[in-house]
């Protein structure tokens, strides 16, 4: 079988990549971007076709899927903002809403038959109130920035291109993601390189936005199984959330994270104003019963191991 993906150099895209090239024979082509890093599929780039184009380039996507002809396409490419910003910037609408476009209208075009997944966001819900928790698919879409406005607009079109051409569209609403490797996420980004200071030697401290805040978290392992089962499986014209009806708080994660590295009860944490969100979302929470009911997928990897593995693979792990 053939598989496109685009975005297939970020780190959901490589993962995916991976497990998909480790498990079966298929052919797997991916977009990426002229001159993007290749550090992700590093290992696995001569077992991928690769098309480079930006997606906001409608007749390179349509000449890469003509070329293809894919039975399965992931559409994981996305610009997404490192914060919840309320003014949406036209690169990022243009590349989540016209780059669906063009995506649903090259498949539209040269692969009719085959399936498609939608990656969308937990973010169209926005911040829904404690007594629509967990939430399902049927809950109001109500996005408070614009990353989840564009996410909104894109499944709009995703729908529009089901109910008029016919095309096998499956919408996955993902909630938060972690991984053991190659992300890019507050842990990352914000905690670990902290950590790695203090165990150096630096000031015992450790700055952090707003820690009183609940996340739906899933191992990204789970969300590309849940990706492929849902074309497997899953009903086109159906939304389904990828979640996994579990919620922890920032704060048990840090905690988590320093008594792992032996910093529990050793270090200050300051919360920092310019790390607090202007706008957020309090509590996350996702209901799985739909995914499980029509794919039988299930997570199987817990947050602690997710923490655990991210640790060891950074070695800060005692």
């Amino acid at each position: 079988m053939k598989i496109f993906i685009t975005g297939i150099n970020g780190f959901v895209g490589s993962y995916l990549a991976e497990h998909l090239i480790s498990s079966s024979p298929d052919q797997i082509y991916g977009l990426i971007r002229k001159n993007a890093r290749l550090d992700n599929i590093a290992r696995i780039k001569h077992k991928i076709n690769l098309f480079k184009g930006d997606i906001l380039n409608y007749k390179m996507i349509a000449s890469a899927i003509k070329s293809s002809r894919p039975q399965w396409i992931f559409h994981l490419a996305a610009k997404v903002s490192p914060r919840y910003v309320q003014e949406a910037s036209e690169e990022m609408l243009e590349t989540n809403i016209i780059g669906t476009l063009h995506l649903l209208k090259a498949a539209q075009n040269y692969a009719p038959k085959a399936k498609v997944l939608i990656a969308s966001s937990a973010a169209i819900y926005g911040d829904t109130p404690p007594s629509s928790l967990p939430i399902k698919e049927t809950c109001p879409v109500k996005p408070i920035d614009a990353y989840g406005s564009g996410k909104a607009s894109g499944e709009i079109i995703s729908q529009q291109y089901f109910r008029t051409f016919g095309l096998k569209i499956i919408i996955a609403r993902t909630f938060n993601v972690l991984a053991p490797a190659k992300a890019h996420t507050f842990i990352e980004a914000g905690i670990l390189p902290q950590i790695k200071s203090i165990k150096e030697g630096g000031k015992p401290i450790i700055r952090v936005g707003d820690i009183n805040t609940y996340r739906d978290f899933l191992d990204v392992r789970d969300v590309v199984k849940a990706y492929i089962a849902l074309l497997k499986r899953g009903q086109p014209g159906e939304i389904y959330n990828v979640c996994s009806n579990k919620m922890v708080g920032m704060k048990e994660i840090l905690n988590f994270l320093l008594q792992k590295t032996n910093l529990k009860n050793k270090v200050k944490i300051i919360r920092d104003p310019k790390l607090v969100r202007p706008i957020d979302i309090r509590k996350s929470l996702g209901n799985n019963r739909k995914i499980i009911y029509h794919t039988n997928w299930r997570p199987k990897i817990s947050i602690r191991q997710t923490l655990s593995e991210l640790l060891e693979n950074e070695n800060l792990s005692f």
